[in-house]
């Protein structure tokens, strides 16, 4: 496409308006991968047809085992922010809205998403909230949330996960949990009041010194986090 360019304005108006954006543009497609703004999303939207035309194979769209962000922002889930676009935000919050307002939806969804799971327990915290838990036959708890809305949010996550991420069915449960945490941790409304979620003042680090998402963005009129320990692996390459 820019040699196209280029050799039109060469046509146009000469040598030197030519070599002057043949220039500039080699070096927009070095330091972005690409000149038009907005062609990785672009990209991604094309029917896999047209990808292959244009010369990428599925293998270049989605390869399996790709970290849990990079998968994300592979298919479309997360933007170059890290933030759900905002179709996606809104799928979810819909979906989530049904097991907030009706607890036996909840407990079917999670039942349902959870291989083993035949019993799940709502227990009031002492914060006023719910503690939600999802035992196996042995009455072990298997899973848990902080919140109702925590839960809830997961099962509208997961359904989106499994619809789009092309190895979901194969990938181990602590991946599965971690992406379901890292794609939480976009969201930008709280399903129960409607307020935004919130950084804290500061950033959250660890003893290592690196950025935690644990603890971090919460809502501040429910009192509960989007993301907690048991939701990350321990291995941060995991992530990325």
């Amino acid at each position: 496409m820019l040699g196209l360019g280029t050799a039109a304005l060469y046509a146009v108006g000469g040598t030197i308006l030519a070599i002057a954006v043949f220039t500039l543009g080699g070096a927009v497609i070095m330091l972005h991968g690409y000149l038009i703004p907005g062609t990785p999303q672009l990209t991604r939207a094309l029917p896999e047809s047209i990808l292959v035309a244009f010369g990428k194979n599925e293998t270049d769209v989605f390869s399996s085992n790709l970290p849990a962000t990079k998968a994300l922002l592979a298919v479309g889930l997360l933007d170059e922010d890290y933030r759900l676009p905002d179709e996606i935000e809104e799928r979810i919050q819909a979906t989530a809205a049904k097991g907030v307002n009706d607890s036996d939806v909840l407990e079917r969804a999670i039942v349902k998403k959870f291989d083993g799971v035949v019993e799940v327990s709502a227990r009031r915290n002492l914060g006023g909230g719910e503690n939600w838990f999802a035992f196996d036959t042995d009455e072990v708890a298997v899973r848990q949330w902080e919140a109702r809305a925590v839960a809830a949010l997961d099962m509208a996550v997961i359904d989106l996960l499994a619809e789009r991420i092309p190895d979901w069915d194969d990938r181990s449960s602590a991946d599965r949990t971690a992406m379901a945490a890292l794609l939480r941790y976009g969201l930008q409304m709280c399903p129960v009041c409607g307020n935004e979620f919130a950084e804290p003042e500061g950033q959250h680090r660890t003893c290592c010194g690196g950025r935690s998402l644990v603890g971090e963005r919460r809502c501040s009129a429910c009192d509960y986090a989007l993301v907690d320990q048991n939701d990350l692996p321990t291995n941060v390459e995991d992530l990325a």
